[in-house]
């Protein structure tokens, strides 16, 4: 470090010793944005001077952070932790992203930020049309991203997966420590809005954060607390099917898997919540025609807004009606077993997913809910295309458009 920027950063420290301390919330106005940055920066001025004078071995800014974080005070460094635990401090603007993740992209409008994109976020280009100029690095789904694309994209930052794609190694190992590594899923409903806060404050866009924070809230709020009202004894129990798993055997999720929140929070009752000792397992046929659930609820990793074809969906619906052993349950006397697409159920469109699940669980009490018209509103607000979702895009079967 120049003996100026040595200079300013001892400064800087003095001022900071007696400065408030930093809210532990993700920060959303200037002045919490500049506390937190001031927390940091005296921190990491203390433990460089620590391990530099006084034998001290704990992580640390290197001089040329700790000459970056001086020059861009007070609005940075930034410091977040995401959804491993891990804890992320950059010390400059990100402006050169790999969005191995790219749910936050658009609705964000980020997209100059953006340089590369996995093969997934070109195929959802049709809401996202970003995509189509940016370098597609491949991966999604099984594969592994091309690491040559990604060194093409020259990045600052990489953000990825916590559940998909390759771990936190395979980014972290190939890449420049220079290169930020961050995991947050922007899928789980329980932390989806506090990932989007987090990336926000992270890429300095906290108000469009906000604003999707508030739409979200707006109407999950809402379904959720209308949802909580209704009585134990009036609260459908509800089979999660995620697939088949051979013969007679079913996949389901348990408490801890993302379609569980989905049914708990449109008031349903999940019969295998504690079943399972995964996120997801297997359970027969039997086993579910015994818990007499009035509503099975369908995951099919199929459909979404990029096709119109719905026969993956369909498939999936007389998968589960062709068993035997279920047509004597409620759910199958009384239609009512449902399938939401993936690409619909988890996403930034969430609320309107939500919406579709809570009106179709209890008709009567929602029956002032227009998913149709919550999901044509995340699109025209969030994405601004041209984009009809009453003409397009394959979200539930049977369709309820």
């Amino acid at each position: 470090m120049k003996a100026t920027g040595y200079a300013a950063a001892l400064a800087i420290l003095l001022a900071l010793l007696i400065a408030p301390a930093a809210a532990t919330a993700v920060p959303t106005t200037p002045q919490e944005i500049h506390d937190v940055a001031g927390d940091v920066l005296a921190e990491e001025i203390i433990s460089f001077m620590d391990a530099e004078y006084c034998g001290g071995r704990g992580d640390h800014f290197s001089r040329a952070d700790l000459a970056d974080a001086s020059h861009n005070f007070p609005e940075y460094p930034r410091r977040i932790t995401d959804t491993t635990g891990k804890e992320i401090t950059i010390v400059r603007p990100l402006n050169r992203i790999v969005a191995y993740n790219s749910h936050w992209v658009t609705p964000l409008h980020q997209e100059d930020k953006v340089i590369g994109v996995a093969n997934s976020g070109v195929r959802a280009a049709v809401i996202n049309p970003y995509a189509l100029e940016k370098i597609d690095i491949g991966g999604g789904g099984p594969n592994f991203p091309d690491i040559e694309k990604i060194y093409e994209c020259n990045p600052d930052a990489i953000i990825t997966y916590v559940t998909l794609g390759p771990g936190d190694d395979f980014f972290v190992d190939k890449m420049p420590s220079s290169v930020t590594v961050v995991r947050m899923d922007y899928l789980e409903p329980s932390y989806l809005r506090d990932e989007i806060l987090k990336i926000g404050y992270l890429l300095d866009c906290q108000e469009q954060a906000a604003e999707y924070v508030a739409w979200h809230d707006r109407y999950v709020d809402d379904i959720k607390q209308r949802a909580a009202a209704i009585p134990e004894d009036e609260r459908l129990k509800v089979f999660i099917d995620v697939g088949a798993s051979g013969g007679a055997d079913r996949r389901t999720a348990s408490e801890g898997q993302y379609m569980h929140a989905h049914c708990t929070d449109a008031g349903g009752v999940n019969v295998a919540a504690d079943t399972v000792a995964a996120k997801t397992g297997v359970v027969n046929t039997e086993w579910i025609a015994q818990q007499n659930p009035d509503a099975i609820l369908g995951l099919c990793y199929a459909g979404g807004y990029e096709t119109d074809d719905p026969t993956a969906l369909a498939d999936h619906h007389s998968d589960i009606t062709g068993q035997q052993i279920l047509t004597f349950t409620p759910a199958a006397k009384n239609n009512q077993v449902y399938i939401v697409s993936y690409r619909y159920a988890y996403g930034l469109q969430y609320p309107a997913a939500l919406a579709t699940i809570a009106k179709w669980f209890y008709p009567d009490r929602f029956a002032d809910l227009d998913p149709e018209a919550i999901n044509q509103e995340y699109i025209d607000r969030f994405h601004g295309v041209d984009y009809d979702v009453a003409e397009h895009g394959v979200f539930t079967y049977p369709d309820t458009r």
